[in-house]
């Protein structure tokens, strides 16, 4: 009986010390909260793919939008109503496909919602991971006109 509880005791030890490490190489792409302005739109901190930093802007722009629109921002410590997708319902990015293949085409709408990136020192980041290239540079999403336009459009109701 003792050896029984021994072997038990061994195992779930060896299990609880076999967790997956991140590493020193591990970095998270999340979009980040940094703040939210007067006007109610929000500043973050985003990521964009590209071999340079020029490459970068538009998909990190786009990766904002789309966070704010689908996924919600959780990362940063932003917590309540502005935390949660703007377009709660779900598979609406499938059921309105064309509106936003053509919202966040490139050059597209999408581009009035956020602003150019905050080029003061230390606001854009470079981490290489072997092939790839990412850029953290912040910016702002204007989500009350953002907000606006979908509801203009008939994608949120009012």
């Amino acid at each position: 009986m003792k050896l029984k509880v021994l072997l038990v005791c061994m195992f779930a030890l060896l299990l609880s010390s076999c967790k997956v490490s991140k590493g020193p190489g591990y970095f998270d792409f999340e979009p980040e909260y940094l703040n939210t302005e007067g006007d109610g739109s929000l500043t973050l901190r985003v990521w964009g793919d590209g071999r340079n930093l020029f490459d970068a802007i538009p998909q990190a722009q786009k990766n904002a939008v789309d966070a704010v629109l689908f996924k919600g921002i959780t990362k940063g410590g932003l917590t309540g109503y502005l935390s949660r997708p703007l377009v709660p319902e779900v598979n609406a990015r499938e059921k309105y496909q064309t509106y936003f293949n053509n919202f966040f085409k490139d050059g597209g709408d999408y581009t009035k919602y956020v602003s150019k990136h905050d080029r003061r020192i230390g606001t854009t980041e470079r981490r290489e991971n072997g092939t790839q290239v990412k850029w953290g540079v912040t910016l702002r999403v204007y989500v009350p006109e953002l907000k606006a336009r979908l509801i203009q459009d008939g994608i949120l109701k009012p």
